[in-house]
């Protein structure tokens, strides 16, 4: 039972580690298309 336990958690380390990768170039590609959106915006507020 004990080794079970301890797979349990290395798999479930292994799959939040995963995860948070993930999720991290993820937020990074949202925050940069946002960033990209929100320069346009200006640029086009400016030359009106």
């Amino acid at each position: 039972f004990f080794y079970y336990c301890l797979y349990c958690v290395r798999y479930i380390s292994f799959f939040v580690t995963f995860w948070l990768s993930k999720l991290e170039s993820f937020i990074a590609f949202l925050s940069k298309s946002f960033l990209e959106k929100v320069t346009k915006f200006n640029i086009t507020k400016e030359s009106d």
